[in-house]
């Protein structure tokens, strides 16, 4: 990360490095269900939405695009007010 191909993709895709570039058009958020240290996590999407919430006052839905196993791919979009 932070190499000058990370810059570059960066600027091709108009992305500044936030979670705001999840509510852009050509910016999909890959999650899944995992195991980790013993410990089950699931519905990651629910804290990114609040995160975003919290941190930038954006009301967002999501809709899931595509499913392979326990990866989701999913579409964020902000709500108009």
């Amino acid at each position: 990360m932070f190499t000058q191909n990370y810059y570059d993709f960066k600027e091709r895709y108009n992305l500044d490095g936030t979670f705001l570039d999840l509510l852009k058009d050509n910016v999909y958020l890959i999650d899944g269900d995992v195991y980790w240290s013993n410990s089950y996590y699931e519905n990651y999407i629910d804290h990114i939405v609040l995160f975003i919430k919290e941190h930038y006052n954006k009301d967002v839905t999501y809709e899931k695009v595509q499913t392979f196993d326990n990866i989701y791919i999913y579409k964020l979009h902000e709500v108009a007010e």
